[in-house]
């Protein structure tokens, strides 16, 4: 999900550069919807890295449990 992240972020630098010439008539010009979907990315990462965190600790009580 960083990935994607730093791929619309380039890609909003992209059109903030080189902005299409239709962007006016689009419901979301492409550079607001790339940091759109830069954002969304962030918080699956977010996410996925609290899963990550939850589940590295529940690993770590079981391996505690096992050894008593």
């Amino acid at each position: 999900m960083k990935k994607k992240e730093q791929y619309h972020l380039e890609m909003v630098e992209i059109y903030r550069v080189h902005p299409l010439p239709f962007d006016s008539k689009l419901p979301m010009p492409m550079q607001a919807h790339c940091k759109y979907f830069a954002e969304k990315a962030r918080e699956a990462a977010t996410a996925d890295e609290e899963l990550a965190d939850d589940h590295e600790q529940m690993a770590q009580q079981l391996s505690q449990a096992k050894q008593q």
